[in-house]
């Protein structure tokens, strides 16, 4: 399927940036871990389950 790059998707600049400000970052800020977390439970099960329709 044709689709366009997620990474030029708005919602993804915003989930990239969310939590970064000027300070230093903590050890174990979950805010960190945002975007990684949705694109692991989200994104990639939605790719697979697109790829395995197609065969």
């Amino acid at each position: 399927a044709k689709c366009r790059d997620f990474e030029y998707m708005l919602w993804f600049e915003s989930l990239l940036f969310y939590g970064c400000e000027e300070r230093e970052q903590e050890k174990g800020d979950v805010d960190v871990a945002l975007l990684p977390t949705i694109v692991e439970k989200v994104i990639l099960p939605k790719l697979t389950e697109s790829k395995l329709l197609e065969e």
